[in-house]
């Protein structure tokens, strides 16, 4: 049980030498020197036409909003034709280990 305990002291040591410690606090990173907050922004602010951004109306929801259903149909056909030929063909990026890790 003794052994333990120097085993967890030695692992403590290669954190303190980074700088870092246990008890340093998760959070922000502060900005860097030649940034910093002021009352007055030096450009006037439109605040009507600032507004969040929507996430769901981009692509990354999918091709409903954008296509309809026999495109969308025809080129995700395509995509996988396009993809076998291009593997068949050896093009880089396109290797079974390749498309296994981005679909």
């Amino acid at each position: 049980m003794g052994l333990l305990g120097i085993g967890g002291a030695a692992a403590l040591g290669p954190i303190e030498a980074l700088g870092e410690s246990w008890s340093d606090q998760a959070g922000i990173a502060p900005r860097p020197p030649w940034v910093r907050t002021v009352d007055i922004p030096t450009v006037e602010v439109d605040w009507d036409a600032i507004y969040r951004y929507d996430e769901r109306n981009t692509v990354r929801r999918g091709w409903s909003k954008y296509l309809d259903e026999e495109t969308y149909t025809r080129l995700n056909a395509q995509r996988g034709t396009i993809i076998y030929d291009h593997s068949l063909a050896g093009k880089a990026g396109y290797s079974v280990r390749d498309i296994a890790l981005y679909r």
